[in-house]
């Protein structure tokens, strides 16, 4: 079957919070300001748009801030659904105090509970490692 869904030019909107399009993780451009990030996968149930939020956070300045080196990449890539690419979307909000986007990402956090969230090993409540310690999540 053919793969039907490439990346979107549609801005992505996410607890109320209105966020870029999602672009492919190597090529996604941060704007250089404080605000909010979205990690996100390809799922084809996902709606409105097919692009499943695995991760929510926050910086200063965004440029950087989403990069293989970040501490929960691992998480990310472990998605089952990263093989078919990670995407990004930025939210810029600049002005914003740190503590104001901490508030908001916990409350993204708290609505879409994203798998790559959390601070257990990389490939828990992924691979069915956090099913086994903790027990289904829906």
């Amino acid at each position: 079957m053919p793969h039907s869904h490439a990346p979107t030019t549609r801005t992505v909107r996410y607890g109320g919070w209105m966020f870029s399009a999602p672009a492919s993780f190597a090529s996604a451009i941060a704007p250089g300001c404080a605000g909010l990030y979205a990690v996100q996968v390809l799922n084809a149930t996902w709606t409105p748009c097919p692009f499943e939020p695995v991760f929510f956070g926050h910086a200063q300045n965004l440029l950087g801030s989403v990069v293989s080196s970040h501490p929960a990449y691992a998480r990310w890539i472990a998605h089952p659904r990263a093989g078919m690419g990670l995407y990004v979307s930025y939210a810029a909000l600049p002005c914003t105090s740190v503590e104001a986007l901490r508030h908001i990402v916990a409350g993204l956090v708290a609505s879409y509970r994203p798998a790559a969230h959390g601070n257990e090993a990389p490939a828990a409540g992924l691979l069915g490692v956090a099913g086994e310690r903790h027990g289904t999540r829906h």
